[in-house]
């Protein structure tokens, strides 16, 4: 989510407060207390799927608050989306979890190394 915003902050040329990536970072924490409370009382997936789905909500109308533009809070969403598909099929994973963790956030810091690798011959 942090990546998402600062690409976003950089495209877009528009600054986000400190108190907005404070609020935009604690929807994780949002997230699993509506998994865990959902999860009393529906099925895993179902929970999952809920919670998940209220949580990019919540960060694509907060996204199009902030950066005024629906393609942005579109961009944000599609992020979360995938970031949260592919976390569920690590969870699901149960025996290789650890290893489909650890090789997608190396992937992730791979494709993030390689974007950024010009960054300060840019500015």
């Amino acid at each position: 989510l942090t990546v998402a915003l600062l690409a976003a902050e950089s495209v877009l040329k528009i600054r986000i407060h400190l108190l907005q990536y404070v609020l935009s970072m604690s929807t994780p924490i949002v997230f699993y207390l509506l998994l865990l409370s959902l999860g009393e009382h529906v099925d895993f997936w179902i929970a999952y799927l809920v919670s998940a789905a209220a949580v990019i909500a919540l960060l694509a109308l907060y996204a199009k608050a902030v950066f005024r533009q629906a393609k942005a809070a579109a961009g944000i969403a599609v992020i979360m989306a995938i970031a949260y598909a592919v976390m569920y099929v690590i969870l699901r994973a149960e025996n290789f979890a650890l290893l489909l963790g650890s090789l997608t956030i190396f992937a992730i810091l791979a494709i993030l190394m390689l974007m950024t690798r010009n960054l300060n011959q840019e500015q």
